[in-house]
């Protein structure tokens, strides 16, 4: 059985294609909206319809793992053999569960909007879940208009939100689903009923993903910042659980940010390699680990170029003493490196793990990532954390190699 669907593009895109999964109370048309009018030409875009939501009304599920095979069958109808799934609230808990149980490669990566990946197997959080959740149920049965009056008065929502959006989104709820199907389907989604999926999510298996929240959203703020171990985060700022709605642009923007990087960092791009020398006379001579000074600093920039005339800057100084290559060996190794790199025609992912002497490495690496932000017209530290994550998700552990690129202070960006 395949469920609703609106699309946008070339069928003809198989790979790369968006996949978008709306929040409980929802439909398909908002989320596509949001993404079709600022994603730009040449992307396919596809929005579902979750079960028991919107034009999917009719279809009944028992819980999350249920409506996530779903959408794996709609999906396969489309004939998408790869997808970036960016699921809000309910639809990033169906996005985790088809990711935990797809062929790899289906889904390229995660975007995680205000999604929390389950609750504890052990303790009373479950049953007291269901509890409310059976509550709710009776609730939307006995007045749809008060329940959702109350459900939109919550904390989680942020301070932000407006008796006039309030007023938008029920009358919009209620033109597009109904109190039977809304009572059937906070028993169905609740997390109660869904395994949590924070082994999968924190795990080597899971894709590269991003995590966002709104800022006033306290509880799904800590819940991006334990994501964030493992993948890239950004909290958006005055904004609470439906941040997709009251902060959309920055949103878009930060989405399209991170999946320009990925694709960016996949792509032969360095057309040229330079180096050139410098020496640079110190103020005052410096101590090298207590066995020498020195009274000015020698080095190379390291320059990548692209077809597109963007450039990075790197710069390799070995201390004479201290560092383990000489200066006229890392000029070997970026002559070296120019071969590897532009002979097999490698990418910036394959260039960042070249090996070599700490100090070239430190060079490629600073330019790699100013030549990438200036590619995908992002800062320079929201590249070096997207970057930093991938290398975690390589190694399955934090690890960075001795005189590499960080960020400077906390990994996740919080705008």
């Amino acid at each position: 059985m395949r469920l609703a669907f609106a699309e946008v593009g070339d069928r003809r895109i198989v790979s790369g294609v968006w996949l978008l999964l709306h929040g409980f109370l929802g439909n398909k048309e908002p989320i596509f909206e949001a993404f079709v009018t600022r994603i730009g030409s040449g992307e396919r875009v596809v929005a579902i319809d979750l079960p028991l939501h919107g034009e999917s009304a009719s279809v009944n599920v028992e819980d999350i793992a249920e409506a996530a095979a779903l959408v794996k069958e709609t999906v396969d109808h489309l004939e998408i053999r790869s997808c970036i799934v960016v699921g809000y609230s309910l639809g990033g808990r169906v996005a985790l569960s088809l990711a935990s149980h797809a062929p790899h490669g289906l889904v390229e990566n995660l975007i995680l909007i205000s999604s929390d990946p389950g609750l504890p197997s052990l303790g009373n959080e479950r049953a007291d879940r269901m509890e409310r959740d059976l509550e709710n149920s009776r609730k939307i049965q006995a007045d749809f208009d008060s329940f959702l009056r109350g459900w939109y008065s919550a904390g989680l929502w942020g301070s932000s939100l407006s008796e006039e959006s309030k007023h938008l989104w029920i009358s919009r709820i209620k033109r597009v689903n109904t109190a039977r199907n809304m009572s059937k389907a906070v028993i169905a989604y609740s997390p109660a009923r869904m395994s949590s999926l924070w082994e999968f999510l924190l795990g080597p298996t899971s894709p590269p993903s991003l995590i966002i929240c709104g800022s006033e959203d306290r509880k799904y703020v800590a819940i991006t910042r334990r994501a964030s171990q493992r993948h890239f985060s950004a909290v958006v700022p005055d904004a609470g659980h439906n941040c997709l709605h009251q902060a959309v642009d920055a949103v878009v923007r930060t989405t399209l940010t991170f999946k320009r990087i990925l694709r960016t960092m996949s792509t032969p791009c360095v057309q040229t390699i330079e180096q050139r020398h410098f020496s640079l006379a110190l103020t005052e001579k410096m101590s090298v680990a207590g066995r020498s000074t020195v009274d000015h600093r020698e080095g190379l920039f390291v320059i990548l170029k692209a077809k597109d005339s963007t450039d990075g800057v790197g710069e390799a100084s070995p201390l004479p003493g201290f560092h383990e290559g000489t200066l006229l060996e890392d000029g070997a190794e970026v002559t070296k490196a120019c071969e590897d790199v532009l002979g097999e025609g490698q990418t910036f992912e394959a260039l960042l793990r070249l090996r070599s002497t700490p100090t070239v490495r430190f060079a490629m690496e600073m330019a790699s990532m100013q030549l990438i932000a200036a590619q995908v017209d992002s800062e320079v530290d929201l590249v070096m954390a997207t970057i930093l994550r991938l290398r975690w998700s390589v190694v399955q552990k934090a690890h960075v190699f001795i005189n590499s690129v960080v960020p400077r202070g906390h990994i996740t960006r919080e705008r």
